[in-house]
């Protein structure tokens, strides 16, 4: 086993930084079910079993096609002959008969163990019923969205959603129609280029951990062949695996995807099953590399020793600064970090004064020169720095921030500091668009030199009420999520960890909607382990950090997740106006305020929407990280909810249709919806129960309508009250659903309709007004 490898899966799953989905093979559904070449040797069993049965000749004849399928190597033309030879029914039924065993027998650990790490989905090559099973141990409870072969297109954006999936390119166990174990099927699966589209977008946009599965299972080949034939990069992949074999390193090296090995000799994956049960732990460390000290960019004095403490004090400011970061760039060279750090200290602590009158900082002429800038003006301050307006040499425009000395000796402040110039910089060495831009930083005092940006930031928009409608609010959100995901993303995994409506700057502000540009500042910058601090604690900057952030716990911070909060919270100030204090999203009456805001201010082109941000706010904001949204799933939410707004023509995504349906039902106000379940459910004080629900794969809303008799009516009455009111109802529903089942018992009864949600995209309105009418017979029943 590598331990640089698993450490850097441990990352993976400790930082949350891109989805993160599981390709599973037969392996690890054994011993409780046979394997490929397992299901092969049964069949060839019952092959042989069966030629006893037959003529001497078609005996002989059935047993040397035995032979030459025993001999053959390729399992997929083996599967091929066996077909053949026993006839596609008696096939069908063998295989079924060795993998019904997934759907009543012990459920294999190893499943258990995939889910309750939290992945965004698992793909499946098995056709065994032990992934839909395991499914239960997601953390969210959700119903997975399950993908089977021919649906990968209406699926391409599955990563973004909130409920994980089941794909299975292979089929399913109960649909022979589309299983793929011969040569044929194989290549009729790799030839839907839905399916390759499909796969193109699962590897660039996450993280793929193949666990039960060989590296000559050309069922993984192929399609990972043609993604890298169409020069798409494979890299950041992850292969636990027994074989110890130079073949699986050679073909894991080519496909952009570390090996991690693991003893299976008692064939029962108990050092896989210690492996995933570590990944669970979280990596409180942070990234060295990103806490590398900064030197400015300027030519610094020469020096081979300072003068002494009262002497230096005695320079002008700026000559202090050119000093002591000279020196403090000859101390932070230093390769051994102990002795550096040791080094550091003690010199931080000799020339305390200089170093603290390094912070002067103004810019009245003759006074305002800053490691080669000219200071302009004090544009920003607060509880973690003072920003001013400046020019370099060239005089082009710059903004300088400062970081404050009050935190200046804490433990972990340099570290933190760092994180944030380092990260700054890789942002913008990777050329990220909507971040600001890195061009220099120092140690003496911690500074930042950044790019200028002429926008109003968050804070100034809402406050003077110029974001004003759902469309903008949408539209900023989903810009911000958007950089944050594709920072979070990159190879070097740079988080924000500051996220508040004051590092959030819109350009363009002025112009049209569709000029608006977010950039974001501040990567990583705060300092705020001194929780106890007067300053910061009320500081509008403390409601938005994580709690993680603030207090010792469980959860690390170094996790993407982090973001979330802060994004939520954001979001908040954004729809709200208001800045919120430290563990709202604990307060006993957050969720009820929350709606109630949001609600407040109405969405006439897509109604249901502030009630959907407000259920995205809540997922957010959530106090366990775990139970928090990625930035992956908050984009494709918003991009929903914006499609929703601008062109409801054409949105996909059929809970957000199943919901507007809801919100524009006059009987299902109030509703409650689960995510889980993808379904808005409503029972009346009568008793009745209504529910509109996405279907899973399908295009199709179902609205159930039920009731029982509490006992309370007069029964002869609500007999003849059903005889009347359910055909009625029934014809009412017809006018909108494509199917209607009744299912009606004495004084009670159930109403089951499936509606079209592409009807309804195109035409909610309507679709909810006959939904009503259909209702009120229902409704008519219930309360007689």
């Amino acid at each position: 086993m590598s331990n640089v490898d698993l450490e850097a899966l441990k990352v993976e799953f400790s930082e949350r930084s891109r989805p993160i989905v599981f390709w599973t093979g037969a392996g690890l559904s054994a011993p409780v079910i046979p394997s490929w070449s397992g299901l092969r040797d049964h069949l060839l069993a019952y092959l042989k079993e069966h030629a006893k049965s037959l003529n001497p000749a078609d005996q002989r004849e059935q047993l040397q096609v035995h032979s030459q399928i025993k001999d053959t190597k390729d399992l997929w033309v083996a599967f091929e002959r066996l077909e053949k030879a026993i006839g596609r029914e008696a096939y069908v039924q063998r295989i079924k008969e060795c993998l019904s065993q997934s759907e009543r027998g012990a459920l294999p650990q190893a499943h258990t163990r995939l889910w309750e790490l939290a992945p965004t989905g698992v793909v499946t090559l098995n056709l065994d019923l032990f992934t839909q099973r395991g499914a239960g141990s997601h953390p969210t409870n959700a119903i997975p969205i399950q993908i089977h072969p021919g649906k990968f297109t209406e699926h391409l954006n599955v990563l973004r959603e909130r409920r994980p999936f089941i794909a299975y390119p292979h089929g399913h166990l109960d649909n022979p129609n589309l299983w793929t174990f011969t040569k044929s099927e194989l290549e009729k699966r790799l030839a839907d280029s839905r399916y390759v589209e499909w796969l193109n977008v699962l590897f660039r946009a996450s993280t793929v951990v193949f666990v039960g599965v060989t590296a000559d299972d050309i069922a993984i080949g192929s399609p990972i062949e043609r993604i890298a034939s169409n020069r798409i990069p494979l890299s950041g992949h992850f292969w636990l695996t027994a074989r110890d074999d130079v073949a699986a390193d050679q073909w894991a090296g080519s496909h952009g995807t570390r090996v991690i090995r693991y003893d299976n000799k008692t064939r029962d994956h108990s050092e896989l099953l210690h492996i995933l049960h570590g990944l669970r732990s979280p990596i409180r460390q942070e990234d060295p590399a990103k806490e590398r000290p900064v030197f400015p960019r300027s030519a610094l004095p020469a020096i081979t020793e300072l003068p002494d403490p009262d002497t230096l004090a005695a320079e002008p400011d700026e000559r202090k600064r050119q000093l002591l970061n000279a020196r403090a760039k000859q101390i932070l060279q230093n390769p051994d970090e102990s002795a550096r750090d040791s080094e550091y200290a003690d010199f931080l602590q000799r020339y305390g004064r200089s170093v603290y009158g390094a912070w002067y900082a103004s810019p009245v002429p003759g006074e305002n020169e800053f490691l080669g800038y000219h200071l302009m003006s004090e544009v920003d301050g607060g509880a973690f720095g003072t920003v001013f307006k400046a020019t370099d040499a060239e005089g082009n425009t710059v903004a300088i921030k400062i970081l404050k000395s009050e935190n200046f000796r804490k433990p972990g402040f340099h570290r933190s500091f760092r994180r944030g110039a380092n990260s700054l910089r890789i942002i913008t060495e990777r050329g990220i668009d909507g971040v600001v831009e890195f061009i220099d930083a120092a140690e003496i005092p911690p500074s930042i030199v950044m790019s200028w940006s002429d926008g109003q930031s968050l804070i100034q928009l809402v406050e003077s009420g110029q974001v004003s409608d759902w469309m903008e609010r949408v539209e900023v959100a989903l810009q911000l999520a958007s950089i944050l995901k594709i920072c979070h993303g990159l190879p070097e995994r740079v988080f924000h960890r500051d996220l508040r409506p004051a590092n959030v700057m819109i350009e363009n502000s002025f112009d049209s909607l569709s000029e608006w540009k977010v950039v974001v500042l501040d990567f990583d910058l705060s300092w705020h382990k001194g929780a106890e601090d007067h300053s910061i604690m009320h500081s509008p900057a403390f409601g938005y950090l994580a709690p993680e952030q603030r207090q010792k716990g469980k959860f690390t911070t170094r996790n993407a997740l982090v973001d979330s909060y802060g994004f939520g919270m954001s979001m908040y100030f954004l729809c709200t106006g208001k800045n919120p204090f430290p563990d709202q999203h604990l307060h006993v009456n957050w969720t009820q305020d929350l709606f109630r805001q949001l609600e407040s201010k109405r969405c006439s082109t897509w109604v249901s929407l502030p009630r959907r941000l407000a259920r995205l706010i809540q997922n957010v904001t959530q106090h366990e990280q775990s139970a928090r949204a990625t930035m992956s799933q908050i984009e494709g939410e918003l991009e929903s909810l914006r499609s929703a707004l601008s062109t409801a023509a054409k949105i996909q995504i059929v809970d957000v249709i199943a919901e507007e349906l809801a919100a524009r039902t006059e009987h299902f106000h109030g509703y409650a919806w689960s995510d889980a379940e993808s379904k808005a459910s409503f029972t009346s004080a009568s008793g009745l129960s209504l529910s509109l629900q996405a279907l899973s794969g399908k295009r199709i809303i179902q609205f159930t309508a039920a009731w029982s008799n509490s006992g309370a009516q007069d029964w002869n009455h609500i007999d003849r009250m059903l005889s009347q009111a359910l055909p009625k109802l029934t014809d009412s529903l017809r006018k909108v659903a494509e199917h209607v089942d009744v299912d009606k018992a004495r004084r009670a009864f159930s109403v089951t309709a499936q509606i079209d949600a592409d009807r309804v995209r195109s035409d909610p309105a309507e679709v909810a007004k006959e939904l009503d009418r259909a209702v009120e017979h229902a409704t008519s029943i219930a309360n007689f």
